[in-house]
């Protein structure tokens, strides 16, 4: 059986992706701090996302919905960080907030757990230098005190809405990022 991972965000890419992944029988933990979000997903409620309601459906097995980063991440050894980089409005740029404060979250939950190894996989949209310059140092300090190792890679998801669930399965290319990679 593959490892679990946890996909953090379930909002229109984020909850597809959490979706499609379990409905290919992966162990999934779907992470939201919205609960309505959580609760909407764990009754069935169809999105606007062609087919999302069906594929929800056949993943329902492998899926588990909550908002609670401990019951979570400490099952897993890898978090995809789907969360929204809305415009800054004093500059035309995306805001990491959402990112780092995901990151922080998932963090602090395997540094808790000592996990040995964990990967995050940023998926949201970030500025260029935003991993070097502000999400690396973050999980650097917490390592600080911790014996875990954590990897980051940035992979970025190039999707249109309402065609989510195909791009995912059939995406036109791919960016990967990380340090080694």
């Amino acid at each position: 059986m593959n490892p679990a991972v946890a996909v953090v965000g379930l909002g229109k890419l984020g909850g597809p992706l959490a979706a499609l992944l379990a409905a290919r029988g992966n162990r999934v933990f779907g992470i939201d701090r919205n609960s309505s979000t959580v609760e909407d997903l764990n009754q069935d409620k169809p999105r606007s996302e062609p087919c999302f309601a069906t594929t929800l459906k056949v993943a329902r097995e492998w899926l588990t919905l909550t908002t609670d980063f401990a019951e979570a991440i400490p099952q897993t050894s890898m978090a995809l960080v789907v969360v929204p980089t809305p415009s800054d409005s004093d500059h035309p740029r995306f805001s990491p907030e959402h990112v780092l404060s995901a990151v922080e979250r998932i963090v602090e939950q395997v540094t808790t757990a000592s996990l040995p190894r964990f990967t995050i996989d940023i998926i949201s949209t970030l500025m260029p230098g935003d991993c070097d310059r502000a999400i690396w140092p973050l999980i650097e300090r917490a390592l600080l005190k911790s014996s875990c190792q954590i990897d980051l890679v940035y992979s970025p998801e190039f999707i249109a809405l309402g065609d989510v669930l195909r791009g995912l399965e059939r995406p036109d290319f791919l960016l990967v990022g990380g340090p080694s990679a």
